[in-house]
């Protein structure tokens, strides 16, 4: 049967469509069907240009991705071989995202849980889209916008969860 099923009554339907492998949500044109599922896992890795090379690093790294908009969630502990000025950047991301340039809105990555001897930035501190690749910013109040670098951290051992979602 290739017709829409309807489960439940009301205005909130969920209409599911057997034949081409799709959902529709909220009506029954080809706008609303959501046909574009994936979940799994991606490997952050350390911007290694300029010398940041890790000695030691444990990646936890999963990835939903539900239409344009990925999902990601990253705990990352490392011990760098130094804390060099480049800005904390990690590559790697599962999908290429939408916008890279400040033309147009790009997505910000939180960065929460344990942050451990990340600098006095962390609180501030966040990454934000750059195609295939998260960097580091933080608010400053002389300039809004600044570069989050590994000289900032307190420690060259440290751990962060990363947590957001981004358009591709």
């Amino acid at each position: 049967n290739d017709n829409l099923t309807d489960l439940g009554t009301g205005t909130n339907r969920f209409k599911n469509l057997y034949l081409s492998g799709g959902v529709r949500l909220g009506g029954t044109g080809t706008a609303n069907q959501l046909d574009d599922y994936e979940e799994g896992t991606w490997t952050p890795a350390f911007y290694t240009y300029s010398g940041v090379t890790t000695s030691s690093i444990t990646i936890y790294a999963l990835y939903t991705k539900i239409g344009r908009i990925c999902h990601i969630h990253a705990k990352i502990t490392a011990t760098l071989s130094s804390l060099p000025g480049q800005v904390v950047t990690i590559t790697g991301l599962p999908f290429t995202a939408k916008d890279s340039g400040d033309t147009q809105q790009r997505s910000i990555i939180a960065i929460g849980g344990d942050t451990a001897n990340t600098g006095g930035n962390t609180p501030k501190a966040h990454f934000r889209t750059n195609g295939s690749q998260l960097d580091g910013v933080y608010y400053n109040a002389s300039n809004n916008t600044a570069y989050w670098t590994y000289q900032s951290f307190d420690s060259p051992t440290f751990a962060l969860h990363i947590h957001g979602f981004y358009t591709v």
